[in-house]
Parts: structure tokens; sequence; C-alpha cells
């Protein structure tokens, strides 16, 4: 089967997030016999080249008639049997749509669907540590213009997952658990097109790692406030003391590094470190636990990542997907949101008893939850889709 996949920027190998997902199920699908391309708005950044399976949209108003040329004739060259629709970007679904020649078309939710509305209140809280004393002189206008964002992120989601929905052959969601949402949302009735597809694991490992881990709490991701760093480091000043032992290891880049390196040297910190960006695989080997501290998430990379190498996730209960890869109590932990003494008072439970730690990090290797992520079983589902879609008229 010709397979084609959409994305807004360029997929590489050295990113995480949907570049990640794309390229190790890209490769997947070759190894089963299939053909894989990919078509992209933007161009190669860095280091990074279009491969001979690699192609960019040659203008970069998306929905330019020469773009819909390029694409009608690309669809029918390489003969493409499924689109698979990896952009957020409601321009490039139109071009998609406008496009597709009756060729079955899968649009894919790489979040929470409710996440840009959760997001809110991080703009909130945003505001309120960057500006300190200054924010609540201009309360109402912060009151204000939340009320509005809700109203319009709400109208512009809806009207973007019902076409998504009616226009597309099916919508493939991260999680079971998101479909009451997405349909609420979209204002459809039934979820005949709703299919639940998870991300696969990153790393194919013949090991655990249950042995030799180090005093280390470890925090991968972007550095941006969606991830909400800010709380892992309050939650951090609550108990960085007791442990002097132990450390803090912040993997990641991002726009709002400086914000939350200031924060950290205002709370007077020990034993935190920031590395920027690097590959976070030889971290999760030293690891013993994972903060997981966003308001919203999808199915998140890290912890099914982390679980591979047996590091023990705490995250907050602010996603539905997250009871599809932590039993909470027995492979990880879930606080109630966004109560920082309680997930301090988790993490120093953890820290303080090693056996405690062993125990959980049996189970996790032990756990069904964390075979269902199995690269094959994840690449299984995605050809009984492709096969339910070319078989129906």
């Amino acid at each position: 089967m010709n397979i084609c996949f959409f994305s807004f920027g360029h997929i590489s190998k050295t990113k995480s997030g949907i570049d990640r997902v794309t390229d190790i199920l890209s490769t997947a699908f070759r190894e089963k016999g299939h053909t894989v391309y990919m078509i992209s708005v933007c161009a190669p950044v860095g280091n990074d080249e279009l491969t001979e399976t690699q192609f960019q949209l040659p203008c970069s108003d998306t929905k330019s008639e020469e773009n819909k040329k390029f694409l009608n004739d690309f669809y029918t060259t390489k003969g493409i049997d499924i689109i698979i629709n990896q952009a957020e970007q409601k321009a490039i679904f139109d071009l998609i749509s406008d496009t597709h020649n009756d060729i079955p078309i899968i649009s894919c939710l790489h979040c929470d669907p409710r996440g840009i509305l959760k997001g809110i209140h991080d703009l909130w809280d945003e505001h309120k540590l960057k500006l300190g004393w200054r924010f609540y002189l201009s309360f109402p206008l912060h009151f204000a213009r939340a009320i509005y964002q809700y109203y319009n992120r709400r109208k512009y989601i809806s009207h973007k997952y019902k076409e998504y929905y009616e226009k597309s052959n099916a919508v493939v969601l991260l999680s079971d658990n998101f479909r009451n949402s997405f349909a609420k949302l979209a204002k459809i009735n039934g979820q005949k097109k709703l299919y639940a597809i998870g991300n696969p694991n990153a790393f194919s490992l013949t090991e655990t790692f249950l042995a030799n881990k180090e005093k280390i709490v470890l925090f991968v991701g972007r550095l941006d406030f969606q991830k909400r760093v800010d709380r892992l480091l309050r939650i951090w000043k609550r108990l960085h003391k007791k442990i002097p032992d132990w450390k803090l290891q912040i993997v990641g880049d991002g726009t709002h590094k400086t914000l939350y390196e200031e924060l950290s040297n205002g709370l007077k910190l020990h034993s935190v470190e920031f590395l920027g960006k690097r590959n976070p695989e030889e971290y999760y080997k030293k690891a013993a636990i994972l903060c997981v501290t966003s308001s919203h998430e999808g199915l998140p990379m890290v912890i099914i990542e982390a679980l591979q190498y047996n590091v023990i996730p705490i995250a907050f209960n602010s996603f539905e997907s997250l009871t599809d890869t932590i039993t909470n109590g027995k492979t990880g932990f879930f606080i109630d949101k966004f109560s920082e003494k309680k997930y301090s008072e988790t993490l120093i439970s953890l820290i303080s008893n090693k056996e405690y730690r062993l125990r959980i990090q049996k189970n996790i290797s032990e756990d069904n939850k964390t075979k269902k992520n199995d690269l094959y079983r994840i690449v299984d589902k995605w050809e009984d889709l492709f096969k339910c879609l070319k078989s129906t008229p």
C-alpha cells in the first residue's frame, strides 16, 4: 500500500513528539512492505535534509493552486492509497480535503481534544508568574481576556473537529478515553469514524533496567509553559533540603528556558540541572523517577519511553489518557490536579524508600499496559484500519 503522511514541519529524526512518532511508524510501515512518502509545508531546518521519500509543497501559501496541482500530480504518479494527516493546521486539512480525489483520509489528533481550552489556565498562570503583584492591578482585564479566549477557542475547535469528522474517512485519537470529549466538541451523533491508536514504544529493548538506578528525578520535554516546569520547581523547593544527595535533571529546551532558570535561582534550589536538548535515552537508563507536571497532554511519549526503562512516572491526573499508561499506585502515580503539596508528598515517599521504588519498578516490567504500546501491536492496529478503509465503498 502507498501511504502519504502530511505534516506542517519537515519530519525530522532528531525531534520528539509528532516527528518521532511519524518517523517510527513510517519505518515500521516500510518493514511491513508498504511504500511511505511524507509531504510538509516547511523546508528542513538545521542539518536536516529532504530524503528521496520526503517532499515539500512548492508554495508557502498552503491552499494555492500551485500546491493543488502538485498534489494531484503526486497522488497520480505515486499511486497513493491512503493519506494520513498529522498536521493540526486547518489550512493543511482544507488543502488535503480539496485534492484527495477519493483517496481515504485519516486525520490524527495528537493532543487532548480539550487541550486548547485547558491551556487558558496555563496562560492565566503564566501572566501571574511574569507580572507578579502587577497582575492583580489589571485583574479585570485578564479575567475578560480569559473568557474571550475560551469562547473563541471553543468555537474554533468545534468547527475544526466537525470538519475533520465529516470530511475524513477516519479520525484517530490517542485514547478511547478521548472519544466523548471529541464527539461533544464536534457536536456529532455517533462515533463510528473515531478510532483510538496510541503512540508506539520508541525504543527496541532486550533488557530491563531495574538495577543501577541513580538518585535522579527526571523531567524530559519542551521548556514552554504548557509543560509547567514552574510547578516542578516549586515542588522541588518543598523537599530539596531533605534530600541533598538527589538531583533534578531537566532535559529539553524551549522558549521558557530562561524563565525557568530564573525561577530556579529565585527559589534558591539545590541540585537542579538544566541540560538543554539531549538524547533522553541515556537519562532514562539512570533516572529513578520521571515527573510530568503538564495541565494537559495527548499520550505523552515521555511516559511511554520512561516506562520502557523502568522509570517511575508521577503526573497530575489532568488528562484522560493517563490511565492508558499508568496503573495508579502500582506502576506510577496520579496526583489530584494541581496539588503541588500532594505531588511533593508522593515524590518524597518514593525518594525515601528504595524498596518501595524497586517494587514499583518490578511492577512496571511485568505490566501489560507497558506492553500494549509495543510497536508492532500499534502497527497491526494501523493496518487493520487501512484494510477497513480500503474495503469500504
